[in-house]
């Protein structure tokens, strides 16, 4: 069969595989989001453009997260699958466009069948007068946040985050010097005292996943995949969950709290999450080696991670876009170990 012949071929299957209508309502949401995204644009200087739409996407992540704990009111991928949007659930629109960017990987096969069907897709059901104002007011009674998401940029100042050390809640602005979508975020924790950064909210997911881990052998730490002749291999998380807690283990024989954690990175002038990644990779008689690469010294194009033990070989990889899946659901581009980003939002 010749090169032509295989494109016509892959050509038709895909017309036979996805249905014209379906082709034509996904356009039709891209086309209202691109909207969204251009009157973002249009009230924003040109230098500002980048920043504002930057601000924007963290924003209407962490309100998909509100959406789903306050509005649906869903624990846990589960849960979701099971539960059809009424009405007053359905999203503001930049929910929509978060939830419709997380379609390809989250929700699986099920689910994802769910969203083509109309189940759980926010545009199929409509967007009338009546849908939306039961929305909108169902949205903020629940929740206190503007439902339109440009008036949100605007009015709704601060954002709810949980100290990664004691998991107190606690309020912090979006903007400003300290402000969440700064570099420099930091915010000093009321109850523990720990002053919170970016760089320990990626830890705080680390920990989280290893605390997981450690109770549920089903789990798999996010963005591994093991890979056995070129099979995916769930059997041996636990495994993998076991090796990294030896090499983070104390003298004592447990995990060290993030708060000390912390403290001996400052003390080496290191960020909390590289000096995980250093431990990781320490190798000596009485623990495995874990061979980390940097998220900024990867190529484009795959992320690796790596754990070779004499035993076992385990690779983590996903493509170059902000996205990262696993079993363990669906994660943000980190800034050191694939899957801990401080944006992560993950139906668990």
């Amino acid at each position: 069969m010749s090169s032509t012949d295989k494109q016509t071929a892959l050509v038709n299957q895909l017309q036979i595989d996805v249905p014209k209508e379906k082709v034509k309502a996904h356009l039709q949401v891209l086309g209202v989001f691109f909207l969204l995204l251009d009157t973002l644009a249009a009230i924003s200087k040109p230098e500002d453009v980048e920043t504002t739409v930057d601000e924007f996407f963290q924003r209407s992540t962490y309100r998909l997260q509100v959406w789903l704990a306050q509005v649906v009111n869903v624990d846990g991928e589960e849960d979701f699958k099971k539960k059809p949007l009424q009405d007053h659930e359905l999203p503001p629109l930049d929910v929509a466009l978060a939830l419709h960017s997380f379609g390809a990987a989250f929700p699986p096969a099920e689910a994802h069948e769910g969203i083509d069907s109309g189940q759980h897709n926010p545009a199929s059901q409509g967007y009338d007068e009546l849908k939306s104002l039961a929305a909108a007011q169902y949205w903020q009674s629940s929740t206190q946040l503007k439902f339109d998401a440009i008036d949100s940029m605007s009015k709704d100042a601060t954002r709810v985050i949980e100290c990664p050390s004691c998991g107190a809640a606690g309020s912090v602005p979006w903007a400003g010097a300290r402000g969440f979508t700064s570099p420099g975020f930091e915010y000093d924790c009321a109850r523990c005292g720990l002053v919170v950064n970016h760089d320990l909210l990626c830890a705080g997911k680390f920990f989280e996943a290893l605390a997981r881990a450690k109770n549920d052998p089903g789990f798999c730490l996010p963005n591994t995949a093991i890979l056995v002749r070129g099979e995916l291999d769930v059997s041996r998380c636990a495994s993998i969950v076991a090796a990294v807690r030896k090499c983070l283990q104390d003298d004592k024989g447990g995990i060290p709290p993030l708060k000390d954690l912390a403290e001996s990175a400052a003390n080496e002038g290191s960020s909390t999450m590289a000096f995980i990644a250093n431990k990781l990779s320490r190798a000596d008689a009485h623990t495995p080696r874990l061979a980390v690469t940097p998220y900024s010294s990867m190529p484009s194009s795959i992320r690796i991670l790596s754990l070779r033990t004499s035993s076992l070989r385990c690779t983590t990889s996903a493509h170059s876009s902000t996205m990262y899946t696993s079993k363990a659901g669906l994660r943000h581009r980190p800034p050191c170990l694939p899957g801990f980003d401080d944006t992560e939002h993950s139906l668990h």
